[in-house]
């Protein structure tokens, strides 16, 4: 008699050994995944926790904390809240407009002391923090501990009178009068501080060598009034050299020569190599107090002028000296014992006066000489092709700017020449979000369109309005260049531009939340973090080689600066610097991913009779593996821990449902290699 045999149920297993990153979207493809935390693609198709981040002391022996800036195009330029710029190890302090107080506390009993010259003490204590200086009889000054800097006897007051010995503490503390959010812009070996306006020679300062102020270093608007004393007025060539002029109807004896006869009285010179006289370009040397400081020759200035002279031709000055002149040359002086700065100042102008003049100024409404070296306000700026670019949006203007040559000083030079500045209205309306540079052009960004400058070595630099998706309001700070295309965050999401019209880059991101968004490079990689809708900034990856997306944790990008083939930023104003590829391993992270059903779909139930997740586990870390059946709340399935860093098999014994999402999660280093299942069919119900 034979007996009925029984069918074993057909068994057959699954895979996954490539994992596609992040992907929230219903339709995502099997071995990605639809929530991840510290998670890492970067060895894509194998899947690993991302390396942990380190908080350096030094960046290129600069300091890293209470950092507002970072940036640099050969060696970092660091800015700190006190406004000091940091460049090799070396600083120039407080270049940015402040309020400097002391603090002073004498170690002897009943003694007072206050502050007389802050100047002397700003010279001594050019970094914020206290210090200890020792009273020094003989030299009669007080001298810092650290060697540091010496403030003379007479500008602290200390009663009673300090014997030799007595010791005082000074704190010195910085209050930046702006708290805007600073950006760095590099024009060869310069560095230009918006929006305040500050300019620093970090290439000299990088050797460090001496800055002189309004030279190396200073603010790009100059206003110098002249308001107390006498300004002289001297007819001179364009070197500065006096001449004389003459008047006349018949050529004189040497000089300048107006030539009265003509029905257009012309200023000409003799040449001695042609033998005869030439029409030549006429101008003005003013010497005053002060009239030069951070003003150089090439300088575009705006004067504006009411004066009384001794001998008349008040009409005649004021014609000339109001407008915008060009100089050719301008000598500020340093000064000298018995002698201040700015005492022998003068600048040269093109014009033309009869006569040396003298002008008294008395400072009121009807006797003063102001001279402007203005930069216009702008939303963003950028360099390229030597030059810095600008936009602005608001308040009756619509305008893209462009500085002189190779001078980020220069906003208002227009003579005609290569070199000049750029400045255009455009037409198409709304605020400017964001700008960037790729391909040797200027990108001026709105939300809905595109300014695209085209710079020209001949001056007659084109400019196109393009109808695209632009960088979100708020997320300027999103855009990033890596290998010559833009990386940035658009309205819609984020998207790739490399010259014409730019792709959606973030569809496995889903309706995921983007907000306002701030980003770096790191080699290929794409750095964002983004604010969720609770305002919270989530860092997620995007990986230009593999089109992979991840997300790691809750931090903030809030600068960037991409060297020596790593990330370094700060996560707000104020914060100590971060960096990221510095550490090569995962010690104390904690993460997260969590996978779609495993497949296949089917209509029936099934037994997911056996899961292997397939990893590798460093020394002290360890796996935990969650299960939710049929879209319940998760269930423990196992944890796993590794003494030894080795692949290893981690048997996972689930229950009968219709469909199972795996969480992984664990603290530590792990690299996931393959999750595979066993899949028994079950009955209809």
């Amino acid at each position: 008699m034979h007996y009925p045999s029984m069918q074993v149920p057909k068994r057959k297993r699954y895979r996954i050994g490539r994992f596609y990153g992040l992907n929230c979207r219903d339709d995502a493809p099997e071995g990605s995944f639809r929530s991840m935390e510290n998670g890492s693609s970067a060895d894509a198709p194998l899947f690993r926790v991302r390396r942990r981040r380190t908080s350096p002391e030094a960046l290129d022996g600069n300091p890293c904390a209470h950092l507002l800036a970072i940036g640099g195009t050969g060696v970092p330029v660091l800015l700190d809240q006190s406004g000091t710029i940091w460049s090799g190890g070396h600083c120039c302090s407080r270049v940015l407009p402040h309020r400097l107080s002391f603090s002073l506390r004498p170690e002897e009993a009943g003694t007072t002391a206050q502050v007389l010259d802050a100047e002397a003490l700003r010279a001594a204590l050019p970094l914020d923090g206290i210090f200890r200086f020792t009273y020094d009889r003989d030299a009669a000054c007080w001298q810092r501990d650290d060697g540091g800097g010496v403030i003379p006897d007479g500008a602290i007051d200390c009663q009673p009178q300090p014997g030799d010995g007595d010791g005082l503490e000074i704190q010195a503390s910085t209050v930046l009068l702006s708290s805007a959010r600073r950006s760095m812009v590099f024009l060869g070996g310069w560095v230009c501080i918006f929006p305040d306006g500050v300019y620093v020679n970090a290439a000299r300062l990088h050797e460090q060598q001496s800055l002189q102020p309004d030279l190396d270093y200073g603010a790009i608007n100059v206003e110098n009034t002249c308001a107390a004393g006498r300004l002289y007025a001297v007819p001179c060539d364009i070197d500065g050299v006096s001449r004389s002029v003459i008047w006349a109807d018949v050529p004189p004896d040497g000089g300048l020569w107006v030539d009265t006869s003509a029905e257009t009285p012309t200023v000409s010179a003799w040449s001695q190599s042609d033998g005869l006289w030439k029409a030549v370009q006429p101008y003005i040397r003013l010497e005053a107090p002060g009239i030069a400081r951070g003003l150089a020759a090439g300088d575009a200035v705006d004067f504006v002028c009411r004066l009384n002279t001794e001998v008349g031709g008040e009409d005649e000055l004021t014609d000339a000296l109001n407008g915008t002149a060009i100089l050719t040359a301008a000598w500020h002086d340093p000064g000298a014992s018995g002698r201040p700065a700015g005492t022998n100042d003068y600048v040269v102008l093109p014009g033309l006066v009869s006569q040396p003049r003298t002008i008294f100024l008395t400072g009121s409404d009807n006797s003063f000489l102001t001279l402007r070296r203005k930069m216009p306000e702008m939303d963003y700026v950028v360099e390229c092709q030597n030059r810095l670019w600008g936009c602005r949006w608001g308040g009756g203007v619509n305008e893209l700017y462009g500085s002189s040559l190779g001078s980020f000083k220069n906003w208002s030079v227009f003579e005609g020449l290569s070199t000049d500045s750029y400045r255009v209205s455009r037409g198409v309306g709304g605020a400017f979000t964001g700008a960037a540079v790729l391909g040797g052009c200027p990108l001026f960004f709105r939300a809905d369109s595109l300014e695209k400058i085209y710079p020209s070595a001949g001056g007659d630099h084109g400019v196109v309005t393009v109808s695209l998706e632009g960088i979100a309001p708020g997320s300027a700070r999103s855009a990033v260049v890596i290998r010559d295309k833009l990386y940035y965050r658009s309205p819609g999401g984020f998207c790739c531009y490399s010259g014409s019209l730019p792709v959606r880059i973030s569809d496995p991101l889903g309706k995921t939340w983007l907000g306002p968004t701030s980003a770096g490079a790191l080699g290929p990689d794409y750095y964002a973090a983004v604010e969720d809708e609770r305002g919270m900034s989530w860092i997620y990856v995007y990986h230009t080689e593999t089109g992979l997306w991840d997300r790691q944790d809750l931090e903030d990008l809030y600068q960037c600066l991409s060297w020596n083939e790593r990330l370094y930023y700060l996560a707000g104003p104020g914060q100590p610097l971060r960096c990221i590829g510095e550490a090569l391993d995962s010690d104390g992270l904690s993460w997260r991913v969590e996978t779609g059903p495993l497949g296949p779909v089917l209509c029936t139930k099934r037994y997911v009779s056996r899961i292997q997740v397939e990893g590798r586990l460093d020394p002290g870390a360890f796996l935990r593996v969650w299960g939710s059946y049929d879209g319940e709340s998760w269930v423990r399935l196992g944890t796993f821990r590794s003494s030894q860093r080795r692949t290893e098999l981690f048997p996972v014994f689930p229950r009968r449902c219709e469909n199972l999402r795996l969480r992984l999660e664990g603290a530590g280093g792990m690299e996931l290699a393959g999750i595979s299942w066993l899949l028994e069919p079950g009955s209809d119900s």
